[in-house]
């Protein structure tokens, strides 16, 4: 193991509480690719870098924000 420590872990229910949408939206965003997850088991997990990834694509204003 590296000295380096960890990426924080959230579920899919953590990302929802936070972005105040439904749980069902995170698993959807999951399913077709926008977020990154890793499954262990029946858990969804997500890292900090990929959310911060997701949450910056989608900035309003982003370069990538082509809405």
């Amino acid at each position: 193991m590296s000295d380096k420590a960890p990426d924080q872990l959230y579920t899919p229910n953590d990302l929802a509480e936070y972005l105040r949408v439904d749980p069902r939206t995170v698993r959807r965003w999951i399913s077709d690719g926008s977020i990154s997850a890793y499954k262990f088991g029946r858990q969804w997990r997500i890292k900090d870098t990929d959310f911060q990834d997701f949450a910056e694509r989608h900035r309003k204003g982003s370069r990538l924000d082509v809405r």
